[in-house]
């Protein structure tokens, strides 16, 4: 331990000083060294920690062990106080060697402490840039998106929890709407990475009146060449035509897609039997599409797993059957009122337990025109 005696030329500093030397402490000779160069002051006089003339306690500071004669206590009160520990005079070499060791220990929890929140500190400002970052590369990729659609209707997860979840929609060159609904396994920058390149995908060959079949193909070589093995896009991409009346779906590893009436019948769902973007090579990519007539004013919707898969204080799944019953009832409500059937159905269901992410969209399948 590095202690500096700040005691003058006097006997009991040059007993403190030999005592200490002895059992292995390294004594700081330079006359008012900086702080950091001591992990313990060893104090004589008591004007030092206190009256007027006592310099402010400074918390950051390395303690201080004051050694006061017996006839100085009744006026040390003070310096007692400001002091980390206090040896009073005449005392033996044992005692002293002890109250060192017993501030040594302190000063090695404070210092250990200290370096813990220095780390967690350094963790945070990294989560902060890693958000940062991560929002950045979302709202890029979220840039283009059209969500404003006079069709379109949804409730997404909030940004701020990167949870992987991506809602690409962009009209058709004449006229229709391309959707994508994703969810990239994992969370936070690795789900991040993928999203960029899929929107530029998506995006771009929406401008190019590209197929459902090319658009998944394009998407799926895009991710297999990028992520690792482990990270894969559960996705559904649809395509409605511009009449309105026909819809055209490639699913894999998401949600079966339903198609309501406006009366809240189940009409019909959409195949869900491929897999996932990001899992197979090229050669062996199924691009194969479902094809759908529509009836006027049918509504499609889409979701994430965080829709089926919300939970309650008993740990108790929403499930399959509540999702269908929620969205029978939004099919019902009147136009305008968002999503709110569907989230106030989950948001009850839950009861107060912890909020799951999940996103949800409603297309209603009507003519579209070729303009924004």
């Amino acid at each position: 331990m590095r202690i500096y005696i700040d005691g003058g030329a006097s006997a009991v500093a040059d007993w403190a000083a030999q005592t200490l030397a002895a059992v292995g402490h390294e004594l700081v000779q330079a006359p008012a060294p900086a702080p950091q160069a001591f992990d313990l002051q060893i104090v004589f006089n008591v004007a030092q920690l206190s009256g007027p003339d006592a310099p402010q306690r400074d918390p950051t500071a390395p303690p201080s062990l004051l050694l006061v004669d017996r006839q100085q206590l009744p006026v040390a009160a003070d310096a007692l106080r400001a002091a980390a520990d206090c040896l009073v005079l005449p005392a033996a070499s044992e005692s002293l060697i002890a109250r060192v060791d017993r501030l040594a220990a302190l000063a090695n929890e404070r210092r250990r402490l200290d370096e813990a929140e220095q780390r967690i500190h350094r963790f945070r400002l990294s989560q902060d840039r890693d958000h940062a970052a991560i929002h950045h590369v979302f709202s890029n990729a979220m840039r283009e998106s059209w969500l404003d659609c006079s069709l379109l209707r949804h409730h997404l997860a909030p940004m701020s929890r990167f949870n992987g979840d991506l809602l690409l929609v962009a009209p058709g060159p004449s006229g229709g709407v391309y959707l994508m609904l994703g969810d990239f396994t994992g969370h936070g920058l690795g789900a991040a990475i993928g999203s960029l390149p899929t929107s530029r995908a998506f995006f771009a060959m929406a401008r190019k009146a590209c197929s459902v079949a090319e658009m998944a193909r394009e998407i799926n070589l895009t991710l297999i060449q990028l992520l690792p093995v482990d990270m894969f896009l559960c996705a559904s991409l649809v395509q409605l035509h511009p009449k309105g009346d026909q819809l055209i779906s490639w699913n894999g590893g998401l949600h079966a897609g339903q198609i309501y009436s406006q009366e809240g019948q189940l009409q019909v769902e959409l195949p869900a039997d491929k897999l996932a973007l990001g899992i197979l090579p090229d050669a062996a990519f199924d691009d194969r599409v479902h094809r759908q007539r529509l009836t006027p004013d049918s509504l499609l919707y889409l979701y994430t797993d965080g829709l089926s898969e919300a939970t309650n204080a008993s740990g108790e799944l929403f499930g399959e059957e509540r999702v269908r019953r929620s969205l029978a009832k939004q099919a019902r409500a009147r136009e305008g009122s968002g999503l709110h059937e569907v989230i106030a159905a989950v948001d009850a269901f839950r009861h107060g337990a912890p909020e799951d992410d999940l996103s949800i969209v409603e297309l209603r399948c009507a003519p579209c025109p070729s303009q924004r």
